[in-house]
């Protein structure tokens, strides 16, 4: 399995990269190769359907044609995607003739950080809803926390349940 988590925050002490970089972590401990794409490493020009991608955009499309999952981790910008994941997203739309086309096939996890819940959870059906858009299968596990609220085991055991599901090593039915 390969798993990419894409997302953070531009911020240096940035909780939403540090739960992405947690379920990686994750992933990793149960056998998976993972990347991450980090706000910081998403700085690529507005996606335009008839631009020339830059060798950056060129490595983000090739990690996600290789990959079999993805975890997707967003602030809350004014209960939105931040601006840098949403363009990054925009891009897979250079995948629509791949076969399988888009993210077609994989689970997606989504995890959005807010200073307030509502706005966290507003992100999370944004990130959702583009995930699905991009014939992304959703996790059913998802997370949206208030970045106020520590990383603790609640978190965690959503967090990792996420990562599992990425994997396909959660159970259906219990």
């Amino acid at each position: 399995m390969y798993v990419v988590g894409i997302g953070g925050s531009a911020s240096k002490d940035s909780t939403t990269e540090a739960i992405l970089r947690r379920g990686l972590a994750e992933a990793e401990r149960l056998g998976a190769e993972t990347r991450l794409f980090s706000a910081r490493d998403l700085e690529f020009p507005l996606y335009a359907e008839d631009r020339e991608h830059t060798p950056e955009v060129e490595t983000f499309l090739r990690e996600l044609r290789r990959c079999d999952g993805l975890i997707l981790a967003s602030p809350a910008y004014h209960g939105n995607i931040s601006g840098r994941i949403k363009n990054a997203l925009d891009y897979v739309e250079d995948m629509r003739s791949d076969d399988p086309p888009y993210l077609d096939g994989r689970v997606v996890g989504c995890i959005a950080v807010g200073a307030a819940h509502l706005g966290a959870a507003a992100t999370l059906n944004a990130l959702c809803n583009v995930a699905h858009a991009l014939r992304g299968w959703p996790a059913p596990m998802r997370l949206s926390i208030s970045s106020n609220e520590p990383l603790n085991e609640r978190v965690d055991l959503k967090l990792f349940t996420i990562v599992k599901q990425v994997l396909g090593r959660a159970p259906v039915f219990q």
